[in-house]
């Protein structure tokens, strides 16, 4: 026999599910969840506290409509509904929402930053928040012009970015910067595919990711410098230690590389130094990765306020 508590507990499940409608999307039919729908306003550069309060607000309308199906396009008409009538300063953004972001189509977020960081994480986090589709390090463009131009040619692209210095005929008088003046090489020669990638990308009003320590935001040229569908952003890690800590765990996971990045670490930190410098000069956003939280609020920010500029 079934005890009153559990026969109360299966009809709460029960009456629970019932008011709980499904989203119709093109990919098929999900409960809705107030969780999933906080996640995905993050999206907008408002707090997790301020986006669970908006998903209660919208989750209380849907049980008043008391229907079993809602498309997907009337769930997000309610929520631009919704930040529209309590004036959010951000009602704006939450237009974007039609159509899963396509209209912030063509979009080409660039983030570099030395090498142990963490670009590769916050990269995912970003892509994944605003469906960028394609992720693209720059070591793969550097690889890609590897195999094709004889190291003759163009020495500068067959070393790391920090150990190329070692390798360039400069004077005695310049050896002091030799490392940083090696690495601005090997970055521009690489930007020369990414800038193609970009133009690619906008060709095709489509999304992409490049990350990686190439991608130089003063190195880029003025058109994509100015235009509201290129984001570039210097990520750094001023915390020395916690630098180091990443730079070790990363060596513990490629064998292959063990050591190497912590011999050449003086040179990374002061090549980091040179391009805080540099892109704080030319106004160029630099975010740092301490805290992994405000990092991606700040790139966001950055996105919006990027895509935003042609219309104010």
């Amino acid at each position: 026999m079934t005890s009153p508590s559990k026969t109360k507990k299966t009809d709460t499940n029960t009456n629970s599910k019932k008011n709980t409608p499904l989203i119709v999307t093109k990919s098929g039919k999900i409960p809705f969840s107030t969780g999933y729908l906080a996640e995905s306003l993050l999206v907008l550069g408002i707090t997790l506290k301020e986006a669970y309060k908006y998903a209660e607000k919208i989750s209380r309308k849907l049980k008043t409509l008391d229907q079993p199906e809602i498309k997907s396009s009337t769930l997000m008409e309610l929520i631009i509904r919704e930040f529209q009538e309590s004036k959010h300063p951000y009602a704006i953004r939450a237009e974007f929402l039609r159509n899963d972001l396509k209209l912030l189509r063509p979009l080409v977020v660039l983030l570099s930053g030395v090498t142990g960081i963490g670009k590769s994480t916050i990269s995912l986090l970003i892509s994944q928040r605003f469906k960028i589709e394609s992720l693209l390090g720059s070591d793969f463009v550097r690889e890609v012009f590897r195999s094709a131009i004889n190291p003759r040619l163009m020495p500068t692209i067959h070393f790391s970015s920090y150990e190329v210095g070692d390798h360039l005929g400069l004077s005695i008088s310049r050896r002091l910067n030799r490392h940083i003046i090696g690495f601005e090489e090997q970055a521009r020669k690489v930007m020369v595919g990414i800038e193609a990638t970009i133009d690619y990308v906008i060709s095709q009003r489509d999304t992409i990711l490049i990350e990686g320590v190439h991608g130089i935001p003063y190195l880029l040229k003025e058109e994509y410098v100015s235009s509201e569908h290129v984001v570039p952003i210097l990520l750094t890690l001023e915390d020395e230690e916690l630098h180091y800590n990443r730079l070790k765990k990363r060596e513990r996971l490629n064998p292959n590389r063990k050591g190497t990045h912590v011999k050449y670490f003086d040179r990374i930190r002061s090549i980091q130094a040179y391009l805080i410098e540099r892109c704080k000069d030319e106004g160029f956003p630099v975010v740092d990765l301490k805290d992994e939280y405000d990092a991606v609020t700040q790139i966001t920010e950055e996105i919006w306020k990027r895509k935003l500029s042609s219309l104010s």
